[in-house]
């Protein structure tokens, strides 16, 4: 792999490499990017995008994939009710201060 260059996309940098040509009759090569979030605390890269041709079984196919990132979220469902107008924080500052 060859390294092509760095990409700016906004909130994200993207680092792209291209396979190396060694094959000359070939029409085009395979890029791959790797990409991260610019104010990341860890340097770690992720597979971001691959492009170019790719064998499926018999035939060649060109292909253009983008990777997107998942995060783990968990939801937990509360129940509470809504404080009286008399017993919210701003009811007793004001009943403090009188």
């Amino acid at each position: 792999m060859k390294f092509i260059g760095k990409e700016d996309q906004g909130e994200r940098e993207e680092f792209v490499f291209e396979e190396s040509k060694e094959k000359p009759e070939a029409k085009s090569y395979p890029h791959i990017s790797f990409g991260r979030y610019k104010n990341a605390k860890d340097e770690q890269l992720l597979l971001s995008h691959f492009s170019g041709p790719m064998r499926l079984g018999g035939r060649e196919a060109k292909v253009d994939i983008d990777f997107s990132h998942l995060v783990s979220v968990k939801i937990q469902e509360t129940e509470h009710e809504s404080p009286s107008p008399t017993s919210s924080p701003a009811a007793d500052l004001n009943v403090r201060h009188l």
